[in-house]
């Protein structure tokens, strides 16, 4: 004669059963009823599956069905080859649309050309920097409407202009300007001998601007200027060569800059400053043209 616990427990894996064969045996037609779920299709999907699998053999051990319930975890081994299989597809579909977009990204950009009007020249240390009250490399952005600045600057008796490169690249793409010269340095081989290898010392302007997702019509822009000079006085003589010591300064700066947007970058170079402002003037689609 079945106990009350025999009784409940062979009742619950009955349902627990019936869960798993009507969710395997409901017709397609009906599961797609809804709108479909991101990745998967079914209503019914095969972690639900998995959850009625699992019970249904726990219930069976508890009642000593183990026979059962080793045809059951069998099933469960089953179905979770087949989620880690969709799994896996999923994922590569995944990657493959991200490698789409950033190509559509990419080919979108390629054909967007910027220009920018630079303006590099050289002042008594500390002039522009107490417009931001800064002493060491700094960079600011001025708005459309601030270049009666660039004009006042260039109007300084201790003002030399540098350069007035037009710059033209691809967003995405390094520009540089380099002005200056060659110089020897000399570069021991060994413990008698000496090479002489040849460096260019001078001005050097690199701008990269970079899409900006954040909003139309503004561009991520890296500025990168560097100065360097070839002292001969503080330099050394190797037989009949004049070796000049090189005195370098650099700093690298980003921003936003939308059209019309101008950003001063200060470089301090001892008593005088190396300062660059770059304009950027518009960004065109080469393709139409």
């Amino acid at each position: 004669m079945p106990n009350l616990r025999s009784i409940l427990m062979t009742g619950l894996v009955l349902v627990s059963w019936l869960n798993v064969v009507n969710a395997q045996q409901i017709p397609a037609e009906q599961l797609r009823v809804q709108p479909a779920p991101l990745l998967l299709a079914d209503p019914v999907t095969p972690g639900d599956r998995l959850g009625h699998l699992r019970d249904a053999e726990a219930h069976l051990r508890a009642a000593g069905e183990d026979k059962l319930a080793d045809e059951i975890s069998k099933q469960i081994a089953s179905e979770q080859k087949q989620v880690e299989s969709l799994l896996s597809e999923k994922r590569k579909q995944l990657e493959a649309l991200s490698q789409q977009i950033a190509e559509l990204e990419r080919l979108s950009e390629a054909g967007n050309v910027v220009e920018f009007e630079c303006l590099i020249l050289q002042t008594g240390h500390g002039n522009i920097q107490s417009l931001e009250g800064n002493e060491g490399p700094s960079a600011f952005v001025l708005a459309a409407a601030s270049r009666d600045i660039v004009e006042a600057a260039k109007k300084r008796p201790d003002v030399t202009v540098l350069s007035r490169p037009l710059v033209r690249t691809l967003v995405g793409q390094v520009a540089e300007v380099h002005m200056g010269q060659q110089v020897p340095i000399v570069r021991p081989t060994s413990a008698s001998d000496l090479e002489i290898d040849m460096r260019e010392v001078g001005l050097s302007l690199k701008i990269t601007p970079r899409r900006d997702g954040r909003a139309s019509g503004v561009l991520n822009v890296d500025v990168r200027l560097s100065h360097s000079d070839a002292d001969f006085e503080a330099g050394v003589k190797v037989g009949d060569i004049n070796v000049p010591a090189v005195h370098e300064s650099q700093a690298s700066f980003g921003t936003r800059m939308g059209s019309g947007d101008t950003m001063c970058v200060v470089l301090p170079n001892g008593e005088q400053d190396v300062v660059a402002f770059i304009r950027q003037v518009a960004v065109t689609d080469s393709r139409k043209r």
